[in-house]
């Protein structure tokens, strides 16, 4: 005959069976706890950036906002006194420059040219004041395929010597030639702006 169990043996089988089974709830427990702090670290993580970028945009808009306060202000101090100030005209203080425009020809000084899709990250402004700041200063604006190439008429002049000595109908020697101007250079080549002239031996600017 098969032998009962005794009652400590139905006992002790029945503890086992709950101990496993307490042990698979809590992996499953610590994996969905686990997989909960992961969505919300990346919910919080695309919260926290989102919040960020707005807040850069809406510091740039008030930076610009008072650019052109400080603007208007010069030009009423040169016009002679504050908008809606009465009495004796102020004398000029000197010729006027708006603070973009002279930031951008320091910038031309120093690069020789700026590309107009470059503005925002190079001088900070959009490229619609930009554009005015180039037209105040007398900076030339060349039209590229997609792009605009800013530059004073001097360097303009720079630009067209240094293509009169690239003899080489190489565009890559050409532009090694250009030495600062190489990407303005490039960029004037892929828009059929400069070619090379092989009757005269050098690359010219299409006028």
């Amino acid at each position: 005959m098969p032998r009962r169990k005794r009652l400590n043996e139905y006992f002790s089988t029945e503890s086992s069976t709950e101990q496993r089974g307490t042990a698979q709830s809590r992996a499953i427990d610590r994996s969905e706890a686990e997989l909960i702090a992961k969505i919300a670290a990346e919910k919080v993580f695309a919260l926290m950036s989102g919040r960020i970028i707005s807040a850069l945009d809406k510091c740039l808009e008030k930076l610009e906002k008072l650019e052109k306060r400080l603007d208007m202000i010069e030009k009423s101090l040169q016009a002679g006194g504050l908008p809606g100030q009465r009495g004796r005209p102020k004398p000029q203080l000197r010729r006027g420059k708006g603070r973009l425009a002279e930031r951008l020809e320091e910038y031309l000084d120093k690069h020789r040219f700026l590309l107009l899709s470059e503005s925002r990250h190079k001088l900070g402004a959009p490229a619609s004041r930009v554009r005015e700041a180039a037209d105040e200063i007398g900076a030339v604006q060349l039209e590229l395929e997609g792009d605009i190439a800013i530059l004073m008429p001097e360097h303009l002049e720079e630009f067209d010597a240094l293509l009169a000595e690239a003899k080489s109908p190489d565009p890559l020697e050409a532009a090694r030639k250009l030495g600062v101007y190489a990407q303005l250079f490039e960029r004037m080549r892929r828009s059929g702006l400069v070619y090379y002239d092989s009757a005269k031996g050098y690359w010219r600017r299409l006028e």
